[in-house]
């Protein structure tokens, strides 16, 4: 299971949504693929002491944005051939 960064979801000195690294993820991808040989699942993460990932979704980003990262996930990880989890708050219509 592997998860965004907190500043791939939003940056923190630029505000920039859903911008990913994508040499760090073609080199994790691969060395999972070759060392382990397994299906990677990718989702939004939620633990830890304080700020997480899915704390950083559902709390700092607006509905819009929240929106516009979905989308750029989606279309990042389909071309990197894995699976998203999304997760939602509660009170967040998307």
């Amino acid at each position: 299971m592997v998860s965004p960064s907190l500043d791939e979801i939003k940056d923190k000195l630029t505000g920039e949504i859903g911008n990913f690294n994508e040499k760090l993820w073609d080199r994790l991808v691969k060395k999972i693929k070759k060392e382990y040989g397994i299906t990677i699942f990718a989702r939004i993460g939620y633990r830890g002491p304080s700020r997480t990932q899915l704390y950083v979704f559902s709390q700092e980003l607006s509905k819009d944005e929240a929106r516009e990262f979905l989308r750029r996930v989606d279309e990042f990880f389909s071309k990197m051939e894995k699976l998203l989890a999304r997760c939602y708050s509660r009170d967040m219509v998307i």
